[in-house]
């Protein structure tokens, strides 16, 4: 899978939409404001009325005689895309219109820890998602694809397609949709670099540390899964070389080290949320798991960032979400460990959607099935 994004729209109808989002128009004033003709306006306008995000209305000026003025105006109600990730840990929703703003968002802890098949989370959180549109008056008709997010590598065997087909069946059930399959590490990318931290980078690196670690490199505004669709598997690259066996076949990977699971079971707690506990209480054991945490973090990532020399490292995920301070640790490690010549001007920062950012980036990637490898959202 290749993704390349970009913020332009792509036909008359987008250019028209991205005019009436922010506020009415009459037809004349589209016309001038897009140098076309009123008979092109009209096909772009047919268009948009058919699949429904905007509407004619009339509006009479009582000082000015003649008939009613029709403006076209934007229905912010109008469900344009789905957008699910199905975590290890939880699963996520969102609804977005054709402005792409989110107009609704729900999460369930429906994970595939939970269940033998992503199907059975991906049928709880659809059921929430719907109940939620129908309860806050979206109209859902006009919903033609679904992204859905799943943490682990795609791979074109059989058993992958007869689970793809029952996932397409399980959206069938809600919306006659087609649907866009990827990883979860992939679409968090996405939401990033078009929506978050990452907006306005060119070039940057998506990192995810939670359950698992993986990460992607968009360079020049595209990225790929690779020949194989596992480029980004981070978490597999050899930090420790004394390190403990790993199920990939490796060993001292990264995600062995530095998963959520991992430090948890560093510390001997049952969770990340007992571990911040202990961190802001000063616990000194705590305090140098992080830091041996950032070392390692940093030593998978210097030949990426001195080969690619990206503008920004985005760091997202459950453990960088409970402890913000991880990128600052990372940074310090990073410009220690590479030449400044190689690491000038470099940002590292975390992720700014939060726990939506993926089922986001699912909602704004399914543009790639629309006939052009472009990944489109407004700026």
């Amino acid at each position: 899978m290749k993704y390349q994004l970009h913020h332009q729209p792509s036909s008359l109808a987008e250019s028209v939409l991205a005019i009436v989002s922010q506020q009415p128009a009459t037809r004349q004033q589209l016309c001038h404001e897009l140098h076309v003709s009123r008979s092109s306006l009209g096909r772009a306008l047919q268009e948009l009325l058919v699949d429904g995000p905007v509407v004619r209305t009339r509006r009479t000026d009582a000082s000015r005689p003649g008939r009613p003025t029709e403006l076209i105006e934007f229905d912010p109600l109008v469900a344009y895309r789905v957008g699910i990730n199905i975590s290890r840990s939880t699963s996520t929703a969102v609804m977005i219109n054709r402005r792409y703003d989110i107009v609704v968002e729900v999460s369930a802890a429906a994970s595939i820890r939970r269940f033998q098949s992503v199907a059975e989370p991906l049928s709880l959180i659809c059921a929430q998602l719907d109940d939620a549109a129908q309860a806050a008056g979206i109209h859902q008709a006009s919903v033609s694809q679904v992204g859905i997010g799943i943490p682990m590598p795609l791979a074109a065997t059989s058993e992958s397609r007869e689970e793809h087909a029952l996932l397409e069946a399980v959206i069938g059930e809600h919306w006659q949709a087609r649907v866009l399959i990827d990883n979860t590490v992939r679409f968090g990318a996405i939401s990033e670099a078009l929506k978050g931290a990452g907006k306005g980078h060119s070039t940057q690196l998506y990192v995810r540390i939670g359950a698992g670690v993986g990460s992607t490199l968009v360079f020049a505004d595209q990225f790929t899964g690779g020949i194989s669709q596992t480029a980004g598997e981070l978490g597999h690259v050899q930090v420790d070389p004394q390190g403990e066996p790993c199920f990939c076949g490796g060993s001292g990977c990264l995600e062995s080290l530095v998963s959520s699971a991992a430090l948890c079971q560093a510390r001997g707690v049952a969770d990340l949320d007992s571990l911040k506990d202990l961190y802001e209480d000063g616990d000194a054991t705590v305090v140098s798991l992080l830091d041996r945490t950032a070392n390692y973090i940093a030593a998978a990532l210097k030949t990426v960032i001195i080969v690619a020399s990206p503008q920004v490292v985005v760091f997202s995920g459950d453990v960088v979400e409970t402890f913000p301070v991880l990128s600052d640790l990372v940074a310090q490690e990073l410009h220690r460990m590479i030449p400044q010549r190689f690491s000038a001007g470099l940002q590292v920062t975390c992720a700014y959607l939060g726990k939506y950012g993926p089922a986001m980036g699912a909602a704004l990637a399914t543009n790639f099935l629309g006939g052009s490898r472009d990944v489109d959202a407004p700026q």
